[in-house]
């Protein structure tokens, strides 16, 4: 059974878009609420590479947008797919071998592909140079997913005082 990576920072009906492809398909998700959650599982349990790491922006804080430049680094030739209204940005940059799904439609355009398929897609499709530092985060009730059911932003598991002690780190 092939494995996905998804850090469910979207809106509920993105994030069911992409539930609803992992069930058609027999894929096992493994799923993360939060930027912080994400990288605890990048750094403890990031064997083996998934397929595919689905990574909502919609609600990614601006100190969160490292987790995309980490998760390419801990799975370099894992298909990364942003999606949500902040993968919009104007003068985003992507990391090799990730694409964007700014809009519900460009996400079900991906999502209709086969599992090998969408990974063929993304590797074509996302061959760009390493980005720069990210931009500040919009408010997440704007832009093209806007019209979606709004939800409260995922709550973290782990404060930041937490991740640190559970890490180790003083």
């Amino acid at each position: 059974m092939s494995q996905v990576f998804h850090l469910r920072g979207g809106r509920r009906g993105t994030t069911g878009l992409i539930d609803a492809w992992c069930h058609q398909h027999d894929v096992r998700a493994v799923t993360c609420t939060d930027a912080y959650e994400a990288c605890v599982h990048l750094l403890r349990q990031a064997e083996p590479a998934p397929l595919v790491a689905f990574l909502g922006t919609d609600w990614l804080g601006r100190d969160e947008w490292a987790i995309v430049d980490y998760a390419r680094a801990t799975w370099p030739r894992t298909a990364l797919v942003l999606y949500g209204s902040a993968a919009a940005w104007p003068g985003l940059s992507l990391p090799e071998l990730a694409v964007c799904c700014p809009t519900v439609t460009t996400l079900r355009q991906l999502l209709a592909h086969a599992p090998a398929e969408l990974v063929e897609h993304v590797r074509q499709a996302g061959r760009h140079p390493a980005p720069p530092p990210r931009p500040a985060a919009p408010a997440p009730s704007v832009g093209p997913l806007a019209d979606l059911a709004i939800s409260d932003p995922p709550a973290a598991l782990l404060t930041r005082e937490e991740l640190a002690a559970l890490l180790g780190e003083d």
